[in-house]
């Protein structure tokens, strides 16, 4: 695992398989601090986890 920056300059954390390839990137969602973006190796972003407080109560949703 290193500490960096993910394709569209967010910064994330990259994930690496024993022989070095990288198989997952999880990185702040580009102009939204509230969640999260998952890269692919070629570094597309494959789907984007977004968090959300309503009344109160913390949500969720998978936005593809």
């Amino acid at each position: 695992m290193r500490l960096g920056m993910l394709p569209g300059n967010a910064l994330g954390l990259r994930i690496y398989s024993p022989a070095g390839r990288e198989r997952l990137g999880l990185g702040v969602t580009p102009k939204n601090s509230a969640g999260f973006s998952v890269y692919d190796a070629n570094g597309r972003p494959r789907f984007h986890l977004m968090f959300s407080d309503k009344s109160g109560r913390s949500d969720f949703k998978i936005v593809k």
